[in-house]
């Protein structure tokens, strides 16, 4: 192998490890939004639990109920967004 191919070779692979780090940097934003997005959801299932455990436990009108869970909807749509945004977007 001569001198100048090394040097090629060298640059080459200097390139790719550069992309190689730009990709796992974007893998691990993405994770990060991920996991956070992840939280959420779980924070919106432990609302939804104790909502219906309040609700056994209480005699109340249908128009209460329908508010309660009109805003656990909202709160699931926002994160159905959101993680639609995260992997659409390139970061």
């Amino acid at each position: 192998m001569m001198p100048q191919d090394t040097s090629k070779t060298t640059k080459s692979l200097t390139i790719e490890i550069g992309l190689l780090k730009e990709d796992i940097e974007k893998q691990n934003a993405r994770l990060l939004a991920s996991r956070a997005l992840l939280e959420e959801i779980m924070d919106i299932i432990r609302i939804t639990t104790k909502t219906a455990e309040l609700f056994k436990r209480q005699n109340i009108n249908a128009e209460s109920v329908w508010a309660s869970f009109w805003g656990i909807l909202k709160e699931c749509d926002e994160a159905i967004f959101e993680m639609d945004s995260v992997g659409s977007r390139d970061i």
